[in-house]
């Protein structure tokens, strides 16, 4: 296998960099966004209606709000407290009215809602918690139940009468009906009512699942976090925008008196199951109390199985944590609520503020057949165990009120936990669903033992959302890496790069998140959904307005992957293989992800100035890997386009593959610059030996035969191929694994970051790492492969010779790379790093000696004698050599 390709004679392409596009909710310039559910029924009618309007800001309604509505001729309505929104009574004229005054940021209809009605504590891991001693021990001797937590529920209401509920510290009415006011006059909320549930019983059984001390029956039926305190909010059984608004509006102003950090929402409206909405008045709200840290929780709604049911665009806020609906076997319920697949949507409010938000539940928890309180008086069923004082029920409203008590048993095992970062611990934190995808269960079954012990760990503030349930990160910050690959073309068709396929046989492609694809400026126009039925021409016809669509310069993401795509020299189609000989790119691609799954890889399409040039100085990309160059290593004065300026200016990483002849690779216009890292070829896990046919002097060694997908028009299937050409990409993939651990450890979200002037991979709280540490810590971290394990029948086949003991680093540089856990390359790179252990393995002086007399002809060629060199005569030297 060479490293040359058959596009040699294409074009130069110029590229545009893709902006973020925003869905646009507003209305012209300056008006206010309106409720498409009230414009249609102010050009049916007159009215009046029963109208919710939000100003700009933030606070109760001020004097100038007050005017505005008695200048629009409104004499009727409600003040809220906390929030800036009235409910008013408004004709069609008004409306239109308070629409193009600049104040008024939204104008809602007052519609109807409903309840989202249709021995878990074990199931979810609540149980264990209690029991466990260490938990038990880091909380200062008391168990981990919710103590120092007030959960309030906005709800039907609640009887506070009942002996599982006697710790309920609020409980108060708002049910606000506009027809029963005759002034425009602040909201008045009644409180210390011993029963405001008049709604049938609903919020009572709700709010004993999280929180509710089992009394009646002897512990029982114990809710989640049943030392927390509770407080409840009756809308009323006419439930209506307004009337939860009002519980928002209570809880907002009443959260530092009565300690609320957690509200449980288990109602929703299924005619709402658009597109997130900022504007929209519940997200006011909602947003309003995330930012004064009180976590938001919604049952996701009954309208299942089908896709795109969530009930209520509000749940799809960016902040709130969704919640479905299953058995405590994991099954989900047919009711619950699905999202859609894939469905991410970059959206912009009226204030210019950009969400990002995606269409699926956050996690999924115990809804079905659930035993509770039973309100005196309720029309819920009387259960057959302790009647009247229990009864059965079942829907996403049962499994909110479970995920509302676990958050307040993480905020007592922490109480400086955000809101951001109780979301991202339960969502790391939860149990994958065999059978089920995300936008179905989320990120899966909730694991209370997990979640909080995650919670005790949790020290570092948030700096990203979402985890992805991965296990994996740090103080809820989600770190990324992102691999450039340069080549040919790729084919996301194939199974080996989704969910099932490859290195995601046990979990999906799950590291381009939300924030991931508005830091590459991705779009939802630019989110690519494919057809894969294992028919590949079927699929692809299937598909042509997608490949028609795509235009050079612009970067997409294929749903599903972890792979997003730039093309520059697009052939007789962008992105994929042409033909049969253009399938260079699947393999290399398929090479980094190999050695590190979690790895976003952006594929650029095109070996050209353009492609490189874009690659080199995207913000986003840390380490760039290449495979092509001139046949030989023939000396050229050239390398790759703004590599130096890629690697010295800005701070990221190079790998380059070395010729497949033993050629020396200093002069190699890939693998020869000595800020590049040169890679060679070795035989793991067959004859380890060094590959013969493979370029001299490098900086390491990788492995040289591999089996990949390999094809340009088929959906599966591997094949085994060799080449430095996919050495290369592994070997990337190595050091990616390494950066991501790295950027794990010290809490570093996003990619490389400019600190005084220095650009560095990973910055913690008291440290940076650049590039140029990273690579030293390779060079340590390699390892020399043992003559004793040398097979030379394996070798005859393979072409390979052994590595020699005396003086191996004449023949495999720094050392061998893998990410093969035996050989411990990483674990070994994050101890040079401090990061992980102690080091135990060190090059010795024959090695350092003879590495830094490459290093020191490589700068010799590159910036004395090739004129054409980015480094030429640049004197600048970052390169960090082995000491002593």
């Amino acid at each position: 296998m060479t490293n040359t390709f058959p596009r040699p004679g294409r074009a130069l392409l110029s590229f545009l960099l893709p902006a973020v596009v925003g869905l646009l909710l507003a209305s012209p310039a300056g008006a206010a966004v309106v409720d498409p559910q009230l414009a249609t029924a102010t050009r049916s009618g007159a009215g009046p209606w029963q109208v919710i309007v939000t100003f700009h800001g933030s606070g109760a309604p001020t004097d100038a709000h007050l005017t505005i509505l008695n200048e629009a001729g409104i004499a009727r309505g409600v003040l809220l407290q906390a929030l800036p929104i009235a409910g008013v009574i408004a004709t069609s004229g008004q409306v239109a009215e308070l629409a193009n005054r600049p104040e008024v940021r939204s104008v809602w209809l007052n519609r109807r809602l409903r309840y989202d009605l249709d021995a878990a504590t074990a199931a979810t891991g609540v149980d264990r918690v209690r029991q466990d001693a260490g938990l038990t021990q880091r909380n200062g001797g008391i168990p981990v139940n919710g103590r120092g937590v007030t959960i309030m529920v906005n709800d039907s209401g609640v009887d506070a009468a009942h002996p599982d509920l006697s710790h309920v510290v609020a409980n108060a009415m708002g049910h606000l009906n506009l027809n029963d006011v005759s002034n425009l006059l602040p909201v008045t909320y009644v409180e210390g009512v011993p029963n405001t549930d008049i709604g049938g019983g609903h919020g009572t059984h709700v709010l004993s699942i999280a929180g509710g001390t089992g009394a009646a029956s002897g512990g029982a039926f114990e809710g989640v976090a049943p030392a927390a305190d509770l407080a409840g909010f009756g809308s009323g059984a006419t439930l209506a925008i307004l009337n939860v608004l009002g519980g928002f509006d209570y809880a907002l102003r009443n959260r530092e008196r009565l300690g609320i950090r957690v509200v449980n929402n288990s109602w929703g409206d299924t005619a709402d199951t658009g597109d997130f909405n900022p504007d929209d008045p519940v997200n006011v709200a909602t947003k309003a109390l995330n930012d004064q840290g009180v976590v938001i929780v919604f049952s996701a709604g009954n309208a299942g199985p089908n896709p795109g049911t969530i009930s209520g665009n509000y749940k799809k806020a960016p902040w709130v944590i969704c919640v479905a609906s299953s058995n405590e076997q994991r099954v989900l319920a047919n009711s619950s609520s699905r999202g859609v697949k894939d469905k991410t949507v970059v959206v912009t409010g009226s204030d210019g503020t950009v969400y990002v938000s995606e269409d699926r539940p956050t996690v999924t928890a115990p809804g079905v057949s659930i035993l509770a309180a039973r309100a005196s008086g309720g029309t819920l069923t009387p259960a057959l165990s302790f009647p009247p004082w229990y009864a059965s029920a079942s829907g996403t409203s049962m499994a909110a009120p479970h995920v509302a008590g676990i958050v307040a048993l993480l905020l007592d095992a922490n109480p400086s936990l955000t809101p951001a970062q109780v979301k991202a611990i339960l969502e790391d934190t939860a149990d994958l669903m065999s059978g089920y995808e995300a936008w179905e269960v989320g990120a899966g079954f909730v694991n209370a033992y997990d979640a909080v012990t995650a919670a005790f760990d949790a020290v570092a503030p948030v700096r990203t959302k979402k985890c992805n349930n991965r296990k994996k990160c740090v103080n809820g910050v989600v770190p990324r890496v992102t691999v450039a690959v340069i080549d040919s073309a790729i084919n996301p068709y194939h199974e080996f790069f989704n969910a099932g396929g490859g290195p995601y046989a046990e979990r999906p492609p799950s590291s381009v998140t939300p924030e991931v694809l508005a830091a590459f400026g991705i779009d939802e126009s630019h989110i690519l959904r494919l057809t894969r039925t294992g028919n590949f021409a079927a699929d692809y016809a299937a598909d042509a307005a997608i490949w028609n669509s795509i235009r050079p310069g612009e970067l997409y993401w294929f749903a599903g992957t972890n792979i997003i795509a730039v093309s520059f020299v697009p052939g007789t189609r962008p992105i994929l293989p042409d033909d049969a000989a253009d399938t260079h790119g699947v393999g290399t691609s398929s090479a980094v992800l190999r050695a590190n799954p979690d790895a976003i890889v952006l594929f650029v399409e095109g070996i050209d100035a353009a492609a490189e040039t874009f690659t080199f100085a995207h913000p986003e990309v840390d380490i760039v890997t290449t495979s092509y160059g001139p046949i030989g290593s023939i000396p050229l004065p050239e390398h790759l386009t703004s590599s130096y300026t890629g690697v010295v200016r800005n701070g990221k990483l190079h790998f380059g593959a070395a010729d497949n002849s033993p050629s020396t690779a200093m002069q190699d216009a890939t693998a020869g610059p000595w800020w590049s890292i040169g890679i060679a070829g070795f035989e793991e896990g067959s004859s380890e030996g060094r590959q013969v046919l493979s370029g001299s002097f490098p900086d390491f060694v990788g492995d040289f035969y591999q089996e990949m997908p390999y094809c340009h028009d088929c959906e599966s299937g591997l094949e085994s191929h060799a080449g430095t050409s996919f050495a290369t990409p592994r070997s990337a993939g190595t050091m990616s694994k390494i950066l991501l651990e790295v950027r794990r450890a010290l809490g570093h979200a996003g990619g490389i970051r400019d600190v005084g002037g220095t650009p560095v991979m990973a910055q913690g709280a008291t440290r940076t790492i650049t590039n140029w540490e990273l690579r030293r810590a390779l060079e340590e971290a390699a390892y020399y492969p043992a003559v004793v394990d040398y097979d030379p029948v394996q070798g005859v086949t393979d072409q390979s010779v052994p590595v020699l003991d005396p003086t191996p680093w004449t023949q495999v540089g720094w050392g061998a790379i893998t990410p093969d856990p035996e050989h411990r390359v990483i674990d070994e790179a994050l101890a040079q790093l401090g990061l992980r252990g102690a080091p135990t393995r060190f090059k010795d002086y024959g090695a350092c000696l003879f590495q830094t007399t490459i290093i020191q002809s490589r700068h010799a060629y590159w910036d004395n004698l090739i004129v054409t060199s980015e480094s030429w005569m640049q004197g600048y030297d970052p390169y960090i050599y082995c000491g002593p």
